[in-house]
């Protein structure tokens, strides 16, 4: 074997990335890849001269295990260096656990820092079944072993706790690929790709762990102080456990620390078939999950998710994370399903939850929750969750206190609380848009069966609803909106709030209980950093809240960040329409109020040149927008001339017509007789005062341009 030689200049150079930056392929068949650079040190170095396993100090060659060999017994740090573009493979298998670096995987037991480098390009592969990679055992425990840039892969059938590594010290990976490892199908103990035997700390930047075969991604033994697990720009992925372990992707347990930044935890679970990525359809479906792993994605402590994925996970009990305090933050958490055996939930279950700017969307539990649960506080600050599916609630079960702010709770289904179950203390609602939760049939119905249930009668347990500039629509036809399970349990409005039935007990002067349809449009993009759900521009739910009051004032921001007010007040709820320039109203039949289609409307300057066109649609309503401030008219046509033509005001001619004054900001609602104007309407009445310069912020009927049949004669 060659002798040691000082470290090299450019290995020298090698520092750790303040932050990292991974391309993530988010499917099943692909896993994140990325790259970084390795941890600084002062150690010797030594090189492998032979990508060939085994010990002859006679040949002039260093193989990989001679170099280990020499680390072990080096009175200081020592850096590896692999030959690059070579896969390394471990051939001398023996027999059992030797623990001496003689045969089989590779003994670490230096007390001193040691590296692996391949550059970025070397792999080691096992090709002894049985074997892992590598037994890191340093004397005395504190010892860090780093490895950069190397793919760790083949190892098979192992049997052992660490189906790559097993270590007992502190491990920190940087572009490092654990891929296609397998355990053994009779292995008794817990496994995982990266097993940590103590508490310890496991760190990886830009490195994956991926595609393990009867064994969780990463793991520790839940009996110490906890282990520190941290994440970033990395990728613990498509990982199967076969339930021998307690999370198929992080399993570190309540006493440990898991963070991931930039990172993804994706499509962990119990059996080798994935989860489908297909939306849920049924309970039945989740109930037949085979899962047995209680965890799919992560179970830990302290749980710090910040620009990350959890997704496609399954669990027994929780499908994405499980925690006793879990902080999210402009994070994803979406997919994740759990059979619902044991307390749980589909996307998260903790004892605290805090959700900042992130999605929860599409999780699944066949009996609990599709969403959060959490038996102390629930904090969720502009957020989404949308389409999850649960048995006792379709978004968040909340044991004590719940917080939402700017955020939007769409398309959540359950049998009984489709949207929140609200099962003790209070749970308060501020901005938030609640709409188009369904309540699953079940036989029979469950007479509380809701959008938002309050209290809970089996325990039994009161609660309170706090309801400020929030929207609540019913869960489907004839379900309520909002249902009190205890007599003890009540709803308090606070101001500026809006239901479709009239169910949540809205009494303040400023609600509007009962509004119907509040004519959202679907989810999507509207800026921000989630998807929101904006109120068209004849929604009863636009422009309600003046400007200056809570949540209505300089400094205040949408859940589609956009600076509050954008106009004369703000919309119910959770997002914010855009300031703009426009025209908008409805064209309806004089005389039987029916909304005519097809409908030419034609903008033009009160000097009479064309601006802008647009036709009615099926409900009569038009709309143009991105106009300059200025005054116009408008014209109303029919190209059947089943109709009189007329111009705004009910005008016969453009002379006659008043001009319109659009100033820069203003959406501007038509209506049938007047000038263009907002106007004022509050429960439905009609307040006839004229305000040419704001827009129409309430509900009630809509205004409406009239058109007169034309009569025919024969002649």
């Amino acid at each position: 074997m060659t002798g040691t030689t000082p470290r090299s200049d450019a290995a020298r150079r090698r520092t750790r990335r303040a932050a990292a930056v991974a391309t993530l392929a988010l499917s099943a068949g692909a896993v994140p890849v990325a790259l970084a650079t390795p941890a600084s040190a002062d150690p010797t170095v030594v090189t492998v001269t032979t990508p060939n396993d085994g010990r002859n100090p006679a040949d002039g060659q260093t193989t990989l295990r001679e170099a280990v060999d020499i680390a072990n017994a080096a009175a200081g740090p020592t850096e590896i260096v692999l030959l690059p573009f070579t896969d390394h493979v471990l051939s001398v298998c023996g027999t059992g656990e030797d623990d001496t670096n003689v045969a089989g995987d590779l003994d670490i037991t230096s007390a001193f820092d040691v590296t692996i480098s391949g550059g970025g390009a070397a792999g080691i592969e096992q090709s002894c079944a049985g074997h892992r990679h590598l037994d890191v055992d340093p004397s005395g425990g504190t010892a860090t072993l780093h490895i950069f840039g190397t793919a760790l892969s083949g190892a098979t059938d192992v049997t052992g706790q660490g189906v790559s590594i097993r270590t007992t010290g502190p491990l920190d990976l940087d572009v490092v690929t654990i891929r296609d490892n397998s355990a053994s199908t009779t292995s008794a103990v817990p496994q995982a790709a990266i097993y940590a035997t103590q508490s310890t700390s496991i760190e990886l930047t830009t490195s994956n762990v991926v595609r393990t075969a009867r064994g969780a991604g990463i793991a520790a033994d839940t009996t110490g102080a906890g282990t520190a697990v941290h994440l970033v720009a990395s990728g613990v992925s498509d990982n199967w456990t076969d339930g021998n372990a307690d999370a198929a992707g992080i399993a570190v347990g309540l006493d440990s620390e898991v963070t991931l930044t930039n990172s993804v935890v994706f499509g962990n679970r119990s059996a080798a078939a994935a989860i489908p990525a297909d939306p849920i359809t049924s309970l039945d479906e989740l109930l037949a999950l085979d899962v047995t792993s209680p965890v799919g994605g992560i179970d830990g402590g302290d749980v710090t998710l910040t620009d990350s994925l959890v997704a496609y996970n399954g669990g027994s009990a929780v499908g994405g994370v499980a925690g006793w305090n879990v902080v999210v933050t402009g994070s994803d958490i979406t997919g994740n399903r759990t059979s619902g055996d044991g307390p749980g939930a589909g996307a998260i279950s903790s004892e605290q939850v805090t959700v900042t700017d992130s999605t929860i969307s599409g999780n699944g539990s066949g009996a609990t929750v599709g969403g959060i649960v959490a038996s102390d506080d629930i904090e969720i600050v502009g957020s989404v969750l949308a389409d999850n599916v649960g048995a006792t609630a379709g978004a968040i079960d909340s044991g004590l206190s719940l917080s939402t702010v700017h955020t939007t709770i769409s398309g959540n289904r359950a049998p009984r609380a489709a949207a929140i179950a609200a099962r003790s203390g209070q749970a308060n609602l501020e901005a938030t848009t609640v709409a188009d939760n369904l309540g699953l049939d079940t036989a029979p119905v469950d007479p509380q069966r809701s959008s938002i249930l309050v209290g809970d009668a089996a325990a039994p347990t009161d609660a309170e609803l706090i309801l400020a500039s929030t929207f609540v629509g019913a869960a489907s036809a004839g379900t309520p909106a909002c249902v009190l399970a205890t007599a003890g349990s009540n709803v308090a409005s606070e101001w500026y709030n809006a239901d479709s039935d009239d169910t949540c007990d809205l009494v303040h002067p400023t609600d509007l209980p009962g509004i119907g349809d509040p004519e959202l449009v679907p989810l999507a993009d509207n800026g921000g950093p989630t998807q929101t759900r904006l109120p068209s521009a004849w929604s009863a739910l636009k422009d309600h809240i003046p400007s200056g009051a809570y949540l209505c004032s300089p400094g205040d921001v949408s859940q589609n960040g956009l600076s509050l007010p954008q106009g004369p007040g703000c919309e119910i709820g959770a997002a914010e329409r855009p300031a703009a320039t426009a025209l908008y109203g409805t064209v309806t039949e004089t005389g039987t109020g029916v909304p005519l289609a097809g409908i030419q409307v034609r903008v033009r300057t009160s000097a009479n040149t064309y601006v802008a066109a647009t036709t009615t649609g099926a409900d009569g309503r038009w709309y143009v927008g991105g106009l300059a401030p200025g005054d116009y008219k408008v014209l109303f046509r029919d190209a059947t001339k089943n109709h009189q033509q007329i111009f705004n005001g009910s005008a016969a001619m453009f002379g006659a017509a008043a001009p319109i004054t659009v100033a820069a900001g203003d959406e501007l609602r038509h209506r049938p007789g007047d000038d263009v104007h907002p106007g004022h309407q509050r429960h439905g009445h009609r307040d006839r005062h004229r305000h040419a310069a704001r827009r129409h912020p309430g509900p009630g009927p809509h205004p409406r341009q009239h058109l007169r049949r034309r009569h025919h004669h024969r002649r």
